[in-house]
């Protein structure tokens, strides 16, 4: 029997187009539950892959180094039920973009946002009324705007620490 000499091409060429398609896969769009560690209301840890999170609504606190140096995370939401986003709960996300606070929120500790190179802007609610010093040291983004409502407390620590408030 005789075996053709393109069929070796041919079944390379095939692997490698199958190994490609596997290695470009973006990563789950969003994140499923057995990607969190909670106890009681407190969400501990994240350990999932997925590049749009969303946190349970079960939860009252983000707890200090829950999501430190995920690499994959590139957007969070975080649901009113979050009251707390403890001190340096998203430390060293180099590639987080986008955080979407819950209206519940009613303070982000020192150093949460810490060394997050992306970010670009966050919003802000009035129902925040502490934002501790450092929560976003380190950033990359120049353009980096704090948007909230006048005499909040986001307008008062975007004029303390320098950075450029947008009222809403």
């Amino acid at each position: 029997m005789m075996i053709s000499k393109k069929r070796p091409i041919i079944c390379i060429a095939v692997f490698l187009l199958m190994f490609l398609t596997v290695i470009s896969l973006p990563n789950k769009a969003s994140a499923s539950s057995k990607d969190f560690v909670i106890q009681g209301n407190n969400l501990v840890a994240y350990k999932g892959k997925s590049s749009t999170v969303t946190i349970p609504k079960n939860v009252k606190t983000i707890v200090g180094l829950a999501f430190y140096r995920n690499p994959y995370v590139k957007k969070v939401i975080i649901p009113d039920s979050v009251k707390i986003i403890d001190e340096a709960a998203f430390l060293y996300c180099y590639d987080l973009h986008t955080v979407k606070l819950g209206k519940s929120v009613t303070k982000i500790e020192k150093d949460a946002l810490y060394s997050i190179f992306e970010l670009k802007s966050i919003e802000i609610p009035s129902s925040v009324k502490t934002i501790e010093e450092g929560v976003f040291d380190e950033l990359l983004n120049r353009d980096f705007t704090i948007i909230g409502k006048k005499g909040s407390a986001a307008e008062k620590y975007a004029k303390t620490y320098g950075f450029k408030f947008k009222s809403k």
